[in-house]
């Protein structure tokens, strides 16, 4: 006869136990996941360099990668494709279509990365990874625009965490800023 509520009790805490971490995770994809109708309206023109494909964002300003601080939060502007030429993305709005949040190891920049990588595996993987959150951008007038990817490189093992969406808005500075309904 005490199976049933000791059943029942169990179940209520089990219930209680999913509703505070369902809270938990609303209040993550709050501060951490644009919601829809979201857009990332550029206040100035992001110029970016031929044969590059992208521009890096850090502190309100486009840098090139070799300056960009990879621990602290900063953003690469991205196209489709590889321009033969400098490309202008114009100031303007920009809405989100998609957002992907993805863990990535932070080599894929570095010179040789791919011997590096291996090596890494094969010793217990990369002691920093880039927790990147990739905002895809719908095509506009200017369809070459593709996404704006925002993170920073963290160590796995030390409670890594994706950047808030007031963190990428200041990464942006007043080149622009990341508008949600």
């Amino acid at each position: 006869m005490h199976v049933i509520p000791r059943l029942a009790v169990a179940l209520g805490l089990l219930a209680a136990a999913c509703a505070q971490a369902s809270g938990w995770e609303a209040e993550w994809q709050r501060r951490h996941t644009p919601p829809p109708g979201s857009s990332v309206v550029l206040r100035e023109a992001v110029e970016i360099p031929a044969h590059a494909g992208l521009a890096y964002i850090q502190d309100g300003r486009t840098l090139p990668y070799a300056d960009v601080d990879p621990f602290r939060p900063h953003c690469a502007l991205e196209l489709r494709g590889v321009p033969r030429n400098t490309y202008t993305v114009p100031p303007g709005r920009y809405p989100i279509v998609k957002v992907v949040h993805e863990e990535d190891d932070a080599l894929t920049q570095a010179p040789g990365a791919g011997v590096v990588r291996v090596g890494l595996r094969l010793a217990g993987g990369p002691s920093h990874w880039l927790y990147a959150t990739s905002l895809y951008l719908a095509r506009t007038d200017r369809p070459g625009v593709w996404r704006l990817r925002c993170g920073h490189w963290e160590d796995p093992s030390l409670d890594p965490r994706f950047l808030t969406l007031d963190e990428i808005r200041a990464t942006l500075g007043p080149l622009g800023t990341l508008v949600t309904p």
